[in-house]
């Protein structure tokens, strides 16, 4: 979450989001209160994290 950037995210997403990939991308997806459902898409791809 970190190479996300918390302070970016955290402004669509709130502080603790859902973590998907789709299409090999890294997605933040809200889940309480005003952020739920909201989306975020990182431009991080999954492939640099995971081997």
């Amino acid at each position: 979450m970190g190479a996300a950037g918390r302070g970016t995210f955290s402004k669509f997403v709130g502080k603790n989001p859902d973590v998907f990939i789709k299409n090999g991308g890294i997605f933040l997806k809200g889940v309480g209160g005003k952020f739920k459902g909201k989306v975020y898409e990182t431009g991080l791809k999954a492939v640099d994290f995971f081997n």
